[in-house]
């Protein structure tokens, strides 16, 4: 008899064995690394059991067509130049949002200016 099994994948559960089987007891969790399968150690069954608890982790996503007409734009340098700026503009705003300022903070464009005793202007 040919099995062919195919490598786990995230959120696959832990399959302990079944039936006592020659030297091994049935609950035994068995590993496969390099070509040879081998009872598990702890750590193989730590992270056997972080690769089960990944399944709720999954991402559900539904993709269904959409009935009508798609619009296709031509890509035009002009309407892309309008996009970026106004994406630019909007990053630029954010950086220059007044943060307040920490008390006894020495004043001037750098914060370190005061320890050099040099003038910020």
């Amino acid at each position: 008899m040919l099995v062919d099994v195919f490598p786990p994948r995230w959120g696959d559960p832990i399959h302990p064995l079944r039936k006592e089987h020659q030297n091994f007891y049935p609950g035994t969790v068995f590993h496969r690394y390099a070509g040879k399968t081998t009872p598990a150690c702890a750590a193989e069954i730590d992270a056997l059991t972080e690769r089960a608890r990944r399944a709720a982790k999954r991402v559900n996503v539904d993709v269904t067509p959409v009935t009508g007409t798609v619009a296709l734009l031509p890509p035009l340098d002009d309407r892309r130049n309008h996009i970026l700026d106004s994406l630019r503009k909007d990053l630029i705003k954010q950086l220059d949002t007044a943060r307040p300022r920490k008390q006894g903070a020495p004043s001037g464009l750098y914060s370190f200016a005061a320890l050099y005793n040099a003038s910020s202007d």
